[in-house]
């Protein structure tokens, strides 16, 4: 197994995880710039360099981050990092829409079979033990069995415990991609993507942010934007207003688009550093977008977000939570 040390590193992974997060490298020598994806930057500010260490003269501009950083900070699956090859030599095909598709309708399938239920136990363990129940009776998550594979891209999720899946959607509401969830805490990462797949501008939704996606707009006025899976999972089954998810912090930006104009936009982003910083972009490209309104979502307490308010608090709590802030504008 590579390590996430920078000199354990294949030299130029950070390039590979650039490509996987649809960045434009300017250049192809040993350090190459780019406009940072992590603050409003109109000409280059950024750069990577071939030691794997990705530096900003705004958001890092004391040290730099390695490729591991760098990856989860833009929402790429560290996938890239456990079994990354040189361009040509790695022998998955692209993972398509109807792969996609397909898995989906599988794992689907899957949950809403009563005959495998001990076989799925761990995973229903895992919902259980993060309140995330009712997400699965929502039907917005299902459920990978040891054949659930459809693509040589997710052949190796089940055995490495990325039993959880999750539909993404592009921008006008088409299925076009799928993230896993680890059920085991010593798993890293914590989510997968396939491997070649694109995940930035792509969503999780709802049904009610499906339909709003699709152009549904009827006696809608305002929609929860969050960050993650396991967040959409808290909000999905409670939340009074549609709720839409970018699969990470570094793509919260580019998940905003056409969807969200007239909308009153909460954004529901992390406490912590990631979300600071996507918060204010996220704002300014909401309402370039048509937003009539965009609102921070603020968790009581030091919670850093929907999953550990619901976890510390219980399902009563979060409902009336939710109810109490984004009820009147529904």
């Amino acid at each position: 197994m590579i390590g996430d040390r920078r000199g354990q590193l294949p030299s130029g992974l950070i390039f590979e995880v650039a490509r996987r997060g649809d960045l434009e490298c300017r250049g192809s020598g040993e350090k190459r710039a780019l406009r940072c994806p992590f603050h409003e930057d109109k000409t280059p500010s950024a750069f990577l360099s071939v030691s794997n260490v990705f530096y900003c003269s705004v958001c890092t501009p004391e040290r730099g981050w390695g490729a591991r950083r760098f990856a989860e900070e833009l929402g790429v699956s560290w996938e890239v990092g456990l079994g990354w090859q040189p361009q040509g030599t790695h022998d998955h095909e692209p993972f398509t829409a109807v792969a996609a598709q397909t898995l989906w309708e599988r794992v689907l399938a899957r949950a809403l079979d009563d005959d495998v239920v001990e076989e799925d136990r761990a995973t229903y363990a895992y919902l259980d033990a993060r309140s995330l129940m009712e997400a699965w009776e929502e039907r917005v998550v299902g459920v990978l069995g040891p054949l659930g594979s459809v693509h040589s891209a997710t052949a190796q999720w089940f055995r490495q415990d990325y039993r959880l899946v999750a539909p993404l959607y592009s921008q006008d509401g088409v299925l076009t991609n799928v993230q896993a969830r680890a059920i085991v805490a010593e798993r890293k990462p914590k989510t997968m993507f396939p491997w070649r797949s694109r995940a930035k501008e792509t969503l999780f939704a709802d049904l009610r942010g499906l339909r709003l996606l699709r152009g549904d707009r009827a006696e809608v006025r305002s929609v929860v934007l969050a960050e993650g899976l396991t967040d959409f999972l808290a909000l999905a089954p409670r939340s009074p207003v549609p709720v839409l998810s970018a699969p990470g912090t570094g793509m919260s930006v580019s998940s905003i688009g056409p969807w969200v104009r007239g909308l009153h936009v909460y954004l529901a982003l992390d406490r912590d550093e990631a979300g600071e910083r996507a918060r204010g972009p996220s704002a300014h490209r909401a309402y370039e977008f048509g937003a009539a309104r965009v609102s921070q979502v603020v968790w009581p307490g030091e919670h850093k977000d929907a999953c550990a308010f619901l976890e510390a608090v219980g399902e009563s709590a979060l409902d009336e939570f939710l109810v109490a802030h984004l009820g009147g504008n529904r």
